[in-house]
């Protein structure tokens, strides 16, 4: 499943290509915090959509996601496939100064 990735610079969201805002609004997808994160949606082990208002913390996120994401190898970002959730997300943070987006007036914490 490939993700999008939109980051800027206090908050951050992950989204699965197959993720729709309107199903969301509307229920179907399955909106429990898993991850303690802001917004979340989930079809079974998978996240589609991961939203948060603070800095992106790769080693938070991967340990909350132990034993609730599948660990099987089926993430795609940028141009990674076949990865596993803590790949990709370590993939995101390696390439962190390259996707975001500086809001103006704010602090750049990832630089």
């Amino acid at each position: 499943m490939h993700y999008q990735v939109n980051f800027n610079t206090s908050e951050w969201e992950i989204i699965a290509e197959t993720f729709n805002f309107d199903k969301y609004y509307q229920g179907e997808y399955d909106s429990i915090e898993k991850l303690r994160l802001t917004r979340e949606a989930w079809q079974g082990n998978l996240p589609l959509y991961l939203h948060d208002i603070q800095m992106f913390k790769p080693e938070v996120l991967i340990e909350r996601a132990k034993g609730i994401v599948t660990t099987d190898p089926v993430f795609a970002v940028f141009d990674k496939t076949n990865l596993t959730f803590a790949e990709m997300i370590w993939e995101i943070w390696a390439r962190r100064k390259e996707i975001i987006k500086i809001s103006p007036g704010d602090y750049n914490y990832y630089e």
